[in-house]
C-alpha cells in the first residue's frame, strides 16, 4: 500500500473526528448515557434539514444552530418522557431519536431539500470520508481541507471546555447529588454535554455518517474505560485509541479487500470495524477488567480456597493426633486437581511427604492454625450474635473464613476476648500452641 497525501487527509479527518468524539463520549460512558449519544447523533438530522430550508446553505451558522437546537430538544424530550411520562429512560431515548431521525430522512428526501442540494441519504448514513481531500480549504487555514479544519476547531472547542470545566465535569459525572450540593448544577453540565455532543456529531456527519458516528462517540471511550479506572488517563487513552482506529481502519479498508479481489472498501466503515475489534481485544485482555484477567483471578481464588481447606483438614488431623493419614478427599475436587494443590503447598514449604503420608511442616502448621482461627472465631461470633443453631454454624463460617483479612480477624478476636473455644468446645488457635510456639497473627501465605 502506497501512502499518499490523500490517505493522510483521510486518516487525519478520521483521527480528529475520533478525538473530538472521545472527549464527549468518555463522559457519556461514565454517566451511563451511551444511548444518548446515539440519540443525539440521529436527532440532529431534522435540525440540519430545517436549517437548510431556512438559510438555503449547506454550511455556516444556521446549520450549526439547527443541529444544536435539535440535539438539545432531543435531550429535553427524552428527560420529559422519562420524568413526567414515567417512561423507562432507554425506551424514551428510542422513541425520541427514531422519530426525529425519521423526520430528518423525510425532509432530506423532500422537494424542499433533496432536489436542491448535493446531499443524499447515503452520505448522511455512511459518510464520505474518502472525499475529504477534494474539499476546498477555508480562508483562515489555507492548504487544509475544510472538513479537517472544522474538525480541528471542534476538537479545540471540546478540549477547551474540558480544561475549563474539568472539576465540574468530574463531580457532576460521578456524584450529581454532591455536585448540586456544592453549587455546581448537574443539569447545566448535562445540557452543556448535550450541546457539545450535538456540535461534534454534526461535524462528523460528512466523515463517518450518522450511523457510524456512535462508534466514534462510544467505542474508544468504552475501550479506555476497560483499561483505566482514572478519569484523565481514560480521556487520554480514548483519544489515543481514536487515532489508532483511524489509521488501522483506513489501512484495512485499502488492503484487506484485495485478498478477495476487490480494490478497496469504505474507510469510515473500516474505522468502525477497527474500533469494534479494539473493543473486543479490550474486553478479553484488559489488565484488570478483561475476561482473561478475571478468569485467572477466579482460578487463583479457587486454588487458594482449596489450599486453605486442605491445610485446615491437615491441621485438624494433627490437632486430634489421630492415627493414620488424614482423609484428603474434597467434594468436587478431582484427583488431578488435588495433586496440583499438594504440589503448590509443597512449593510453598507448607507440607511434606508422599501423597499417602502428607504432613504439615512447621510453617504449614502455623498457617493451618491461622486458618482454623478464622473459622472458629466466625463460628463463635455467629453463635453469640445470631440465632443460628450450633449445628448450622459450620457452613456460613466456612464461607466467611476465606474472605477474612488479618484486620477483620483481630476485630472478631477483640469482640470475643473472653472466648477461647468455639461453640463445639474446640480450642480457638490463638496465643499458644504445642511446644510453646505462638501462632503468627500476620496472616499466612495462602
Amino acid at each position: 500500500m502506497m501512502w499518499t497525501p490523500t490517505d493522510f487527509w483521510i486518516v487525519a479527518a478520521g483521527a480528529l473526528a475520533g478525538m473530538a468524539c472521545a472527549i464527549t463520549g468518555t463522559f457519556l460512558v461514565l454517566r451511563r448515557m451511551s444511548m444518548m449519544g446515539d440519540a443525539i447523533s440521529h436527532a440532529v438530522l431534522p435540525g440540519i434539514a430545517l436549517a437548510f430550508i431556512f438559510a438555503h446553505a449547506r454550511e455556516g451558522f444556521w446549520m450549526l444552530l439547527g443541529a444544536i437546537l435539535a440535539g438539545v430538544l432531543s435531550a429535553l424530550l427524552t428527560q420529559l418522557l422519562h420524568r413526567e411520562g414515567e417512561v423507562e429512560e432507554g425506551a424514551s431515548m428510542g422513541v425520541v431519536f427514531t422519530l426525529m431521525f425519521a423526520a430528518g430522512l423525510l425532509l432530506l428526501d423532500s422537494d424542499w431539500v433533496g432536489r436542491n442540494v448535493d446531499l443524499d441519504l447515503d452520505c448522511v448514513l455512511f459518510g464520505v470520508v474518502e472525499l475529504v481531500p477534494l474539499a476546498g480549504d477555508l480562508p483562515w487555514m489555507p492548504g487544509v481541507p475544510a472538513p479537517v479544519a472544522r474538525l480541528m476547531a471542534v476538537l479545540v472547542m471540546n478540549g477547551l471546555f474540558l480544561t475549563l470545566f474539568y472539576k465540574e465535569w468530574k463531580i457532576s459525572s460521578f456524584d450529581p447529588a454532591l455536585s448540586d450540593a456544592v453549587g455546581i448544577s448537574a443539569n447545566r453540565m448535562h445540557y452543556l454535554l448535550m450541546v457539545m455532543t450535538a456540535v461534534t456529531a454534526v461535524y462528523c456527519f460528512e466523515i463517518v455518517g450518522s450511523i457510524l458516528v456512535i462508534a466514534m462517540l462510544i467505542v474508544p471511550a468504552a475501550c479506555a474505560r476497560m483499561l483505566s479506572d482514572r478519569l484523565l488517563p481514560t480521556l487520554l487513552l480514548a483519544m489515543g485509541l481514536s487515532v489508532v482506529f483511524a489509521v488501522a481502519g483506513h489501512a484495512g479498508a485499502m488492503v484487506i479487500p484485495g485478498f478477495w479481489g476487490y480494490a478497496d472498501t469504505s474507510s469510515s466503515g473500516g474505522m468502525a470495524v477497527a474500533a469494534g475489534l479494539g473493543f473486543l481485544l479490550s474486553v478479553v485482555f484488559a489488565p484488570r477488567h478483561g475476561l482473561l484477567r478475571q478468569r485467572v483471578h477466579r482460578r487463583r481464588l479457587a486454588m487458594r480456597t482449596l489450599e486453605e481447606d486442605l491445610l485446615g483438614t491437615l491441621y485438624r488431623h494433627a490437632e486430634l493426633d489421630a492415627p493414620g493419614g488424614p482423609e484428603l478427599r474434597q467434594p468436587g475436587v478431582s484427583p488431578v486437581m488435588r495433586r496440583n494443590i499438594l504440589r503448590g503447598l509443597r512449593r510453598k514449604g507448607l507440607v511434606t511427604g508422599k501423597p499417602s503420608e502428607i504432613e504439615l511442616t512447621h510453617k504449614g502448621f502455623m498457617a493451618g492454625a491461622e486458618f482454623l482461627r478464622r473459622h472458629r472465631l466466625w463460628e463463635e461470633w455467629l453463635h453469640e450474635h445470631t440465632a443460628t443453631a450450633a449445628d448450622h454454624l459450620h457452613d456460613p463460617a466456612e464461607a466467611l473464613e476465606h474472605v477474612t483479612d488479618p484486620a477483620l480477624r483481630e476485630r472478631l478476636a477483640g469482640e470475643l476476648r473472653q472466648s477461647h473455644v468455639d461453640p463445639s468446645g474446640r480450642r480457638i488457635p490463638g496465643e499458644e500452641l504445642e511446644g510453646g510456639e505462638t501462632v503468627s497473627l500476620e496472616g499466612s501465605e495462602n
